[in-house]
């Protein structure tokens, strides 16, 4: 604690030095040279940005969708029942109330325990 207390103190005290001598961090001086043209086209370029993010967001969706129909639909071809990965990856379905098979199996996995 004591050596991140001096560290502070000497970090603050260089720190006050450099702005009294005009040597500042380079960032800050970026920052204030900045003008309002640059200020709106990095504004821009976040908006563009956002946009892209956005549009890809809704793309994968739709293909999240489409490959969970045709996942369904190869089911209901083969008579396969629905895995629970599935349900956890797409988040589309609903979930539907345990069986009573299924809290029975539940409550035998709890009283199950290797020691």
């Amino acid at each position: 604690m004591s050596a991140m207390l001096g560290k502070a103190l000497v970090s603050d005290k260089i720190s006050k030095i450099s702005k009294g001598l005009g040597i500042d961090d380079e960032k800050e001086e970026e920052e204030n040279h900045l003008s309002s043209a640059d200020l709106k086209k990095m504004k821009q370029e976040d908006l563009k940005k956002e946009e892209e993010k956005k549009k890809r967001e809704e793309m994968q969706a739709k293909r999240r969708a489409e490959r969970s129909a045709r996942r369904d639909e190869i089911r209901d071809k083969y008579g396969l029942e629905k895995k629970e990965s599935d349900t956890k990856k797409t988040n589309t379905m609903e979930k539907k109330p345990a069986t009573k098979t299924q809290i029975e199996d539940k409550k035998d996995d709890d009283k199950c325990c290797v020691m």
